[in-house]
């Protein structure tokens, strides 16, 4: 035991040597964060684009892909390098979604050109769209994408594609990441069931295939806000309830996971899974018994953009305006000013109730932006950037 936490104070103190350019940045981005609560002039500290609204599939869970949507929108070439360059301007995450975005005509070319503007990526796919890459191909996925988060739904590959609507799904996953090629980092994303079913194989198979994986509760709203919610959605949520036992179960993948060595956001889940369960049929938001002071911050600190081209305070609400049209930024910072004055007046849209997107940096940023408040969750907080230095320093090493 004193050898492995010796081994681990190691790991940690070279971790934070030798990322002390990122811990600067972190730094910084917390600064960002605080500022934004209350300046006039926020900053955006990422940039995240629908580029397609295509997909291949027809997941259970998902209004676009049951078809619902129509002729799907997408954005033009042009107007997402304009959208790079905002990222560039401002030296900030990129995140590229969808629909699929690989089923973009034009995104080896939004490649190249994130590429030649030195703009490093985030990819959100279903990975079923990479059986014919050349190896040009391949290098230019390592050479631009950060990260690749690839949706898996379950370790058995039947029950996988069932749940994504289409059969081979699991296997065209499986065969590019184990392609010999295939060099950008993976991490898997997985919808979380009611009762935790089929966790622990998916952490078995993150392990088995060297991937993070990230877990999240379903969206029991629509996870499109053109679109209606689907029926399923409904019967989903009246099955979740105050599961006693969830915080254990939760405790016990977490040491699973860490065991087998396999990065998870379980920490964080185990801190808003089981509130969010049982706040399901309510009419209450349960970040409010989370935090003392809870905001969700990514209209403050994200220009999130449509496929329709429209400025969305977030994924899950509708544009109220062109992107693209006149200053990008400028229309930002109007959105995420009358967006804050709404949510500190108490106001809510309904389907915050049930969303958990960027619960993870929402949560943290809540503690930043009101550290005295909320000071409770200060050693949360402390453990979670000394794990994130020790995971890194073990990438290093």
């Amino acid at each position: 035991m004193g050898t492995e936490l010796i081994i681990f104070l190691g790991q940690t103190l070279a971790g934070l040597f030798m990322n002390f350019k990122n811990l600067i940045k972190n730094i910084k981005d917390i600064q960002k964060i605080r500022r934004n609560m209350t300046s006039s002039h926020p900053v955006p500290l990422s940039v995240m684009v629908n580029i397609t609204g295509r997909c291949n599939l027809r997941c259970e869970f998902c209004e676009k892909g049951a078809g619902q949507g129509g002729r799907p929108a997408e954005l033009s070439f042009e107007d997402i390098k304009k959208l790079v360059d905002l990222a560039g301007r401002f030296d900030c995450p990129l995140f590229l979604g969808g629909g699929e975005p690989f089923l973009y005509p034009y995104i080896w070319d939004i490649l190249e050109y994130c590429k030649a503007q030195g703009q490093r990526l985030s990819v959100v796919t279903n990975g079923t769209c990479f059986d014919n890459l050349t190896s040009e191909q391949f290098r230019l996925l390592s050479d631009t994408i950060s990260i690749m988060s690839i949706s898996i739904d379950s370790a058995d590959p039947a029950e996988h594609d069932r749940i994504r609507g289409l059969a081979g799904t699991f296997d065209k996953i499986i065969r590019f990441v184990r392609h010999p090629d295939r060099k950008c980092r993976i991490a898997i994303n997985s919808v979380l069931k009611p009762g935790l079913e089929g966790a622990a194989e998916l952490i078995g198979l993150a392990r088995e295939l060297g991937c993070a994986i990230n877990f999240q509760p379903i969206q029991f709203e629509t996870n499109f806000p053109d679109l209606p919610t689907l029926e399923y959605k409904a019967t989903l949520r009246q099955s979740m309830a105050d599961r006693g036992d969830m915080k254990t179960q939760l405790r016990n993948l977490g040491r699973l996971a860490r065991k087998q060595g396999v990065s998870t956001n379980l920490g964080l889940v185990k801190q808003f899974f089981e509130k969010y369960c049982k706040y399901a049929n309510s009419r209450e938001f349960f970040g409010d018994y989370l935090l003392v002071q809870f905001m969700c911050c990514a209209p403050l600190v994200q220009v999130t953009v449509d496929e329709q081209g429209r400025l969305c305070p977030c994924a899950l609400l509708a544009g109220e305006s062109l992107a693209l049209e006149g200053d990008v930024y400028k229309k930002w910072c109007q959105q995420a000013i009358a967006y804050r004055q709404r949510w500190q007046a108490g106001q809510r849209w309904d389907i915050c109730r049930s969303c958990s997107c960027h619960f993870a940096e929402n949560f943290r940023s809540s503690i930043v932006a009101f550290p005295l408040i909320n000071r409770k969750k200060l050693p949360w907080l402390f453990s979670y950037y000394i794990a994130r230095a020790y995971r890194k320093a073990g990438r290093k090493i």
